[in-house]
């Protein structure tokens, strides 16, 4: 993974890899498919906007900008995102609509989640 700017400690389990960094990213590649665990950088879906962050951020333009990257290379390669936070939703893929806006789509689903803005 390119995005985080650490550097990972992996390990193979069986047919899965797993990275984890020391932002609290977890990565985990298993046949070409990649699930990321995000941490905090999106706690919710209602955090996709890029610069909807948490008011306790410390870092707010760090934040938007590290958005920014994933979001880059988790649209373009097809990443699966898992969110700890939404209960129903817990697993997306991200996309862009046609004005490219980062939209989710729910795993095994075809349609977008509508979003906030």
């Amino acid at each position: 993974m390119k995005t985080p700017k650490q550097v990972p400690n992996t390990c193979s389990l069986g047919n899965f890899e797993l990275s984890i960094f020391t932002d609290g990213t977890h990565l985990v590649d298993s046949s070409g498919k990649t699930a990321c665990y995000i941490s905090d950088l999106i706690p919710m879906l209602s955090h996709l906007k890029p610069t909807w962050v948490m008011g306790y951020d410390l870092f707010p333009l760090e934040t938007i900008d590290n958005r920014k990257k994933f979001y880059a290379e988790a649209v373009h390669e097809n990443w699966r995102v898992v969110f700890t936070h939404e209960p129903h939703t817990p697993m997306v893929f991200l996309d862009e609509d046609d004005k490219g806006k980062v939209i989710a789509r729910p795993v095994g689903e075809a349609a977008p989640l509508s979003s906030k803005s």
